[in-house]
Formats: structure tokens, C-alpha cells, sequence
């Protein structure tokens, strides 16, 4: 026996399992858990941390040496898994027996067949050379404990069931054997096992402790104010609806007018980053229906800013492409990195209060409105490039915030709550699915492209203006490829009679780069007007 003293009990007797490299931990149990923070407790902890396999054992009025009716139910997880391997050396050692039980749903008549077969084969992988020892058996109920409890009459000597979920831990430990049974010792021995922590697990855990003695966590009246707000600034309300037609009309007024101050006043009215954060926290709690709302937020925030985009932009008769609507079509890497950044500030300001201060910057820096209204002014003036790119650059920030938003919600203490209830399983896969396109999206936006060297600008320039007089070069790209040498070149013309310049552009770049050249001309129709009134004396 060995006696540990220390403020940090739990980890005192976790480092000390590690160090005696203990292959099984059991934790005795003899009555439910009292108090609303039954997680706090040393026994729960031991439970969900221990490296080794862990066991819950309330035991009933039978030695270890007279368990010879064993009944294990299992659905061939990794804890049943480990369950039916302890029982089948148990049950070897006495010469006993363990029925494997697996519990099927009736939902036809075939349904005991199924069973069955899935048994015996979860048998014959886990009691590989014990077959003798285990048998299986199927009962047809609706829940695992009613199915349970319709055999605890048949004698068994210790009832043993592999998990984490707490609510079933409870179940098995407290509510499979009547009361008076439960309390005078009597009925079978109970025992709930799961299997040893991988090291990929271990790893996890470690990093997330070290963080948590390195970030300030949140609280749990700073959670639950936390969760509170940004459910409710989730929705898709009158406020939502009137701060979005609001931010998109501001923003295409400035977008029109080439007015970067005005664009920026609209990036502070915009409602989005709210339902971001939501989303963001959705996937970290594992909350489908959080996730629900705030999507279907943000999905109604973007048609109805692009159809007001659209709808100014056939009410402005004399729109042009400015400079503020064409830095929007060109998304590059660094804007998923910045919208990245931006929701990590975001969702850490809105965590807590006294930082609200900081949310106006972080709105500035995670321009959400201006691209979409930038690729609906696009979309009426036919500019589909412009408006692809635009869209392509609003993707960017909502990918990139969402993930940010997760991380930085992660790191303050918010965790899902899986180990209580149902897993769900669809927020991993959405979160490595959003990965995987933030991946695809920074490799896409950060395809090489070379720089155009002045002199060649001034030489392009120059042919233009040579050629139509009254041409403005717009834009100049060139592709990385080295031979042939790709071009783009954007000019702005009053003039139709262009054919041209086309041949005579090929011939100044082919010249310069003394290589062949693919040249795409790209041109933007412009109207001059002149007024006709005199000057008087």
C-alpha cells in the first residue's frame, strides 16, 4: 500500500499510475454520487484521465472466485471490446461462463438473426482460443438496460459493461438491481471498464492541460453568459435583417463611389460575425441545433445582401469598376490568414465583456459584407469574374473565421460534452471537412503569379495609348509559366475598333521576354461625355 499526499491529488495518483505502469485501475463504488458537480470528484477524474484500463466496480455479495455466470452485454465497440476479453479471463480462471449478450432492436423477423451473426462474430474475434468460456446470446428490446434487466433474474454473479458515457455509468452502476438489493449488498456485482487511453489521446490531453495552465480559462457564469448571447444574436430576426440590408447598402454606396472610409463604416454595421461565432462554437460543443440556426443565419444574411447588391447595381445607371470593388475580386492567401486571425480575436473579445472594445477592429480586419455586395454590383454589370472573385474571397472569411472562431473557443475552456451523453458524431468530420477546404482554398489562392516589371508596364502602356488614344490600362497579370509566357491585360476604351492592338501588344511582350506569349485581352467599355455650354466673359 502506498500513501499519496498532495494538493493536486488527481495528478499525484495519475503520475504515480504512470510510473508503476498499473495495466488496470479499479475505482470502488457503493452509492451514486451526491451534488450537481459530480465531475469534480476524484473518483470521475481517475475515471476519464487514468492511461490504463479503468473500472468502475460496485460490488455485490459474491468473491471474485464464485463468478462463474458472467454476463457481458456488447455491440463490439473498443470499451465492450476490452469488457468481453476481462470477462473471458475471468471466467477461464474459474472455470465459469460469459454470455455475451447483444441487444437488438425488433424491428422485424429476422431482427435475432442479425443479432446472431454479429455476436458471434464480436466472440470469435475477442475470445480468439476462450470460445469455450463465452457464449452468445440476442434479446430483442428497445434500450440496452431494458434488455439488461429482463436477464438479471437468470443468477448472474457479475454483470460487466464497457463505456465512458457517464449517463450509462450511472445506469449500470445504480439503477440495473433494485434498491433494497443495491443498498444491503445484495444481487450481482456490477462493473463498468473501458480500455487504456491511446497515446494519440494522452497527447491531446497533455496539450490541452498545459494550455489551460497557460490560457485563462472562462468560468462557468462566463460560459453560460457566453453561449447566451451568442445564441441569441444567432437568429434570424428583425434586427438581423435590418443591421444586413443596412451594412450591404452603405457598402455598395462606398464600393460605387470608391470611397474605402465609407466601406469601412459598413464593416462596422455588419451583423455576420455573431452568427460565425455561433457556428464556430456549434462545432466545438458538438451543438447541432446552435449550428442549425446560425447556418441558416448566415445563408439568409448572404442572398439577401447579394440581391441588394444586385438591385443597386441596376439602379446606379453609370456604374463603373473601382479600385475598392476590384481589390475585393482577387482573394490571395493572406486574407485567410487575416479572416483566420480575426476570428480567433472575435470570438475571444466576445467571450469576455470587458473587451468588447476590440470588437469594431476585429470587424474592420474580417471584411464579411463588402464582398458580397462587391459581387452583386458585379453581377449586374455582367462583371462575372468580378463577382466569381468575390465570392470566392467572402468563402475565404467564412471558412477561415469559423475555424478561428473554434480554436479560440477551444483554448478558453469550451469543450463538447460527450462524455455525458450521445456523441456526436458529425462534428469531427465537419471540422476536418472545413480544414481540408481552408486548405484547398489557401493552395488555390496562393498559385504563383509574376510580377510584371515597370518597364514592360510603361511599354504596354505606351502601345495603348498609341493605339487608342483615349485607352487606359486597367490591370496587368502574368501567369508563372515560363513558356509560353501568359498574360492578362485589362483596358479601359470608349473606342470598338480595337483589332489592333492585340498583335501589336503580342509583339512588344514576345520582344521583351524573347519568348512566345499567350495574350487575353480583357476590355472595359467606358462612355465620355463632354459638356456643351460656353464659358461666360
Amino acid at each position: 500500500m502506498k500513501r499519496i499526499s498532495s494538493s493536486l491529488l488527481t495528478d499525484a495518483i495519475l503520475q504515480e499510475l504512470m510510473d508503476s505502469d498499473v495495466s488496470l485501475l479499479i475505482i470502488p463504488r457503493h452509492a451514486p454520487l451526491q451534488g450537481i458537480d459530480a465531475g469534480a470528484t476524484l473518483e470521475r477524474q481517475l475515471f476519464l484521465r487514468a492511461p490504463c484500463e479503468t473500472m468502475y466496480l460496485r460490488a455485490g455479495n459474491v468473491r471474485a472466485s464464485q463468478c462463474d455466470k458472467i454476463m457481458v452485454p456488447t455491440a463490439g465497440g473498443p470499451h465492450a471490446d476490452v469488457a468481453l476479453s476481462r470477462a473471458a479471463e475471468l471466467a477461464l480462471s474459474v472455470d465459469g461462463q460469459v454470455t455475451a449478450l447483444f441487444v437488438e432492436p425488433e424491428v422485424d423477423e429476422v431482427a435475432v438473426l442479425v443479432g446472431e451473426r454479429i455476436i458471434d462474430r464480436i466472440v470469435g474475434r475477442i475470445a480468439d482460443g476462450e470460445q469455450d468460456h463465452v457464449i452468445g446470446r440476442v434479446t430483442l428490446a428497445d434500450e440496452l438496460f431494458q434488455g439488461i434487466s429482463g436477464l438479471l433474474d437468470e443468477s448472474f454473479e457479475l454483470v460487466l459493461l464497457g463505456t465512458t458515457n457517464h449517463s450509462y455509468i450511472r445506469k449500470m452502476l445504480f439503477t440495473t438491481v433494485k434498491d433494497q438489493a443495491l443498498y444491503q449488498g445484495e444481487g450481482p456485482a456490477v462493473a463498468v471498464v473501458r480500455s487504456k487511453i491511446p497515446w494519440s489521446s494522452r497527447v491531446r490531453r497533455l496539450v490541452e492541460h498545459r494550455l489551460q495552465s497557460f490560457v485563462p480559462q472562462l468560468d462557468r457564469n462566463d460560459r453560460v453568459s457566453l453561449v447566451e448571447r451568442i445564441q441569441l444574436h444567432s437568429r434570424w430576426d428583425f434586427d438581423f435583417i435590418a443591421l444586413i440590408c443596412l451594412s450591404t447598402l452603405i457598402a455598395g454606396l462606398g464600393l460605387a463611389r470608391d470611397s474605402a472610409a465609407v466601406v469601412i463604416g459598413a464593416m462596422l454595421v455588419a451583423p455576420l460575425m455573431t452568427p460565425l461565432v455561433g457556428a464556430g462554437l456549434a462545432l466545438v460543443q458538438g451543438n447541432f441545433l446552435l449550428l442549425s440556426n446560425a447556418g441558416k443565419t448566415i445563408l439568409r444574411g448572404f442572398l439577401l445582401a447579394f440581391l441588394l447588391g444586385w438591385l443597386l447595381g441596376i439602379c446606379l445607371p453609370t456604374l463603373d469598376i473601382t479600385d475598392e470593388m476590384r481589390a475585393r475580386g482577387s482573394p490571395h492567401v493572406l486574407d485567410l490568414l487575416v479572416a483566420f486571425i480575426s476570428g480567433i480575436a472575435a470570438a475571444y473579445a466576445i467571450g469576455r465583456p470587458n473587451l468588447s472594445s476590440a470588437l469594431p477592429g476585429v470587424a474592420i480586419a474580417a471584411a464579411l459584407v463588402p464582398p458580397v455586395a462587391t459581387a452583386g454590383l458585379a453581377a449586374a454589370g455582367w462583371e462575372w469574374r468580378l463577382a466569381g472573385g468575390s465570392l470566392l474571397l467572402f468563402l475565404t472569411n467564412i471558412v477561415a473565421i469559423i475555424l478561428g472562431t473554434a480554436c479560440s473557443l477551444w483554448l478558453v475552456g469550451i469543450r463538447d460534452s460527450h462524455r455525458h451523453g450521445t456523441v456526436q458524431r458529425w462534428s469531427r468530420p465537419l471540422s476536418w471537412s472545413l480544414c481540408l477546404l481552408a486548405v484547398f482554398l489557401a493552395i488555390y489562392e496562393s498559385l504563383p503569379s509574376a510580377p510584371v516589371p515597370n518597364r514592360l508596364r510603361q511599354q504596354i502602356q505606351t502601345t495603348v495609348e498609341k493605339v487608342i488614344p483615349e485607352g487606359q490600362v486597367v490591370h496587368i497579370r502574368r501567369q508563372a509559366r515560363r513558356n509560353p509566357v501568359e498574360m492578362t491585360v485589362e483596358v479601359a476604351t470608349p473606342r470598338t475598333d480595337v483589332e489592333d492592338l492585340h498583335p501589336q501588344l503580342i509583339e512588344v511582350i514576345s520582344q521583351y521576354y524573347d519568348r512566345p506569349v499567350v495574350l487575353r485581352l480583357e476590355f472595359h467599355w467606358v462612355r465620355i461625355g463632354r459638356s456643351n455650354s460656353s464659358v461666360l466673359p
